[in-house]
């Protein structure tokens, strides 16, 4: 039964997509299932062996953090997605985890090597991870040039439109996100300081650009939010 249930969540995973039944099952005798709560940690860096982590249910936030403990959130992962060290590199002593931001968080691992192997039987795996691969490479590349030629205010108001793109839902002429995140968790991700954030919020939310709260952020209008930056 429990094999059955770890077939459907396989299956529902875009990088599995396409795949027969019995490469499925096939998959399934090398991953290894797991759940975290709100707040658990990930650890990344401190494995033996480099593995890719796909996650089922739930998202999670990788931060990566120096020997002087500055950290920066590198990415926030969510249903679908794949993360994780996928080589070895002692040359970077930066310590690296994902942290849940669910109440509950559903992923399985495989090791590197034997998803290498997997590749080379089913070949849709290898074109699939590159698609994933790729997409994530594309945001990626979208805020490091944000980080570079934006300034604070701009980096915060792309970051919500991004944000609503993604996940936020339309009601009436308004876009609701759910917020799961932290004032820190925002500075992290723009690379900008708690204080800062925390200011420029007050500020769109007393010009009428954005409402916000823990539970949910609502954006009355997002063309006008542009005017903001």
């Amino acid at each position: 039964m429990c094999n059955d249930i770890n077939y459907l969540y396989l299956k529902d995973h875009k990088v599995f997509a396409g795949l027969a039944k019995e490469q499925l099952y096939e998959v399934l005798k090398h991953a290894k299932f797991s759940r975290k709560r709100k707040s658990d940690i990930i650890r990344l860096s401190e494995n033996e062996k480099p593995k890719l982590y796909f996650l089922i249910k739930g998202k999670v936030k990788i931060v990566e953090t120096d020997r002087m403990s500055n950290s920066l959130i590198k990415a926030v992962e969510k249903e679908g997605s794949v993360f994780g060290n996928f080589v070895k590199n002692d040359a970077v002593n930066n310590y690296e985890y994902a942290q849940s931001l669910s109440n509950e968080t559903v992923y399985f691992y495989i090791n590197y090597q034997d998803f290498n192997t997997l590749c080379g039987a089913i070949p849709r795996l290898s074109l699939n991870l590159f698609e994933s691969i790729s997409e994530k490479l594309k945001k990626s590349e979208v805020r490091y040039s944000h980080l570079a030629f934006k300034d604070v205010k701009t980096r915060l108001v792309y970051f919500f439109k991004f944000w609503a793109s993604e996940e936020g839902k339309q009601e009436g002429n308004s876009i609701v996100i759910q917020n799961y995140l932290t004032h820190s968790d925002i500075a992290e991700i723009i690379s900008t300081c708690r204080q800062t954030v925390t200011s420029i919020l007050n500020d769109l939310k007393s010009n009428g650009f954005i409402s916000y709260s823990r539970k949910e952020i609502v954006i009355s209008n997002i063309a006008r939010l542009d005017t903001a930056a």
